[in-house]
Parts: C-alpha cells; sequence; structure tokens
C-alpha cells in the first residue's frame, strides 16, 4: 500500500504465504486501527481498494528504518530481501 491505492488481489499477491483468511483479518483489524481505508466499488461482491491513512503515513521512517536493518543483517541470518518495487 506504500504504491498507493491497492485492491485486494493485489495485495495478495504480494503477499503469497499469507492465507485469504488471515489477510483479510489484518485488513479488517488495521482498518480499526485506523491505518487504513476501504473504498469499497459499486455493490455486493464488486471489489474494494486499499489505502494508508495520514497516521499510517506517519510510521513510513520507523518502517522504513526497520527494513533497512533487516537489509544489512539479512546475510548473517540467511534471510533474502526481495527488491523494492517501483512505484506507480
Amino acid at each position: 500500500m506504500k504504491d498507493g491505492a491497492l485492491r485486494y488481489g493485489e495485495l495478495h499477491a504480494r503477499l503469497p504465504h499469507l492465507s485469504e483468511k488471515m489477510l483479510v483479518q489484518r485488513l479488517k483489524d488495521l482498518e480499526e486501527l485506523g491505518l487504513i481505508v476501504r473504498h469499497k466499488r459499486g455493490g455486493r461482491g464488486a471489489s474494494s481498494t486499499y489505502q494508508l491513512t495520514k497516521r499510517a503515513e506517519t510510521l513510513r521512517p520507523a518502517l522504513q528504518a526497520l527494513h533497512d536493518w533487516g537489509a544489512r543483517i539479512a546475510d548473517d541470518v540467511g534471510a533474502t530481501i526481495e527488491p523494492a518495487r517501483a512505484s506507480r
């Protein structure tokens, strides 16, 4: 969602190891916490998009610092860091 509003399918594709049930629950949790907003399109069964709120945007520096730290120690712990996706 750092790339802007994303549809559910796009989020699920970016998190392939997360079950649909868990993704749905996490999205609901984040919405309740005021960190994302869901924009409904159309009626029942229509797609929705999810976008970070201004409150969540304030977390960017902390999340970037965690990412940078993880990238620095990745080799030491045998982890692989995927390259960042280009912004839209």
